[in-house]
């Protein structure tokens, strides 16, 4: 059963993965996904997928700095841990900007 749904669904996904793919390297150099390792159930490593939607070769710098500030000012205060995004991310194309506001960069 689950062969046979993931066949189905990739089919009927194939055009929105397709249309994704060439807006990515329509807007901008690189590849298409992002791969990470990442380590799984009981410490098993594995790749992860996910569609670009930064530009290729940017400076995780800008990224390490906010996350020092925000942890600093954590530990400062009495609020409680959130998400660690900057907004208005110079890092993120357009194309991608929209992927992850709907979370189609999520797909593959």
């Amino acid at each position: 059963m689950d062969v046979i749904l993931s066949a189905a669904a990739l089919l009927f996904l194939s055009p929105i993965f397709l249309a994704i793919a060439a807006a990515i390297k329509w807007t901008s150099d690189g590849p298409v996904f992002f791969r990470q390792e990442r380590l799984g159930y009981n410490g098993r490593g594995f790749t992860f997928l996910k569609f670009r939607s930064m530009y290729k070769d940017n400076d995780p710098g800008k990224h390490r700095d906010y996350i020092l500030k925000y942890i600093g000012e954590q530990q400062n205060s009495a609020v409680e841990p959130g998400v660690f995004k900057l907004k208005g991310d110079p890092r993120i194309t357009p194309v991608g900007r929209w992927l992850r506001k709907t979370s189609l960069d999520e797909l593959p």
